[in-house]
């Protein structure tokens, strides 16, 4: 087994504490899937060269709304940019609850853990938190 004390001087201290709504949103990211594939899948090739003439990004990409949709990727059928959004939205909740589900999972260690790590990753003695 590694040692404590390894593991705690590459952990980063700031992971242990409280973080905003805003601060973890940004730690999340958006999600991994490809923007240009959802396009292809939902019949919007066309899109696809938009993407690059206005320089949206895969983060920016996830934080259109539908009006920015179907005014800069010019998705004009009603039909096709409803299911479009609604695909979004679907991978958007995904993206949210695979990164909840990793944060409880991160969330598993006892408060007495993370205060032994917080210590340890401050370079505190080993021995003052053995009790």
């Amino acid at each position: 087994m590694e040692d404590a004390r390894v593991i705690a001087a590459n952990t980063d201290p700031n992971i242990l504490k409280e973080e905003t709504e805003e601060e973890k949103l940004a730690r999340w990211g958006h999600p991994d899937y490809d923007p240009k594939k959802l396009l292809e899948e939902l019949g919007c090739e066309a899109s696809i060269p938009k993407l690059e003439e206005h320089k949206i990004d895969d983060a920016l990409f996830w934080q259109l709304g539908e009006g920015e949709v179907g005014a800069q990727l010019d998705v004009s059928v009603f039909g096709t940019l409803k299911l479009l959004m609604m695909r979004i939205e679907e991978i958007k909740e995904e993206h949210k609850k695979k990164m909840e589900q990793l944060d409880k999972e991160k969330d598993q260690l006892s408060a007495a853990d993370k205060e032994k790590l917080a210590v340890l990753a401050s370079g505190g003695d080993e021995d003052a938190i053995a009790s």
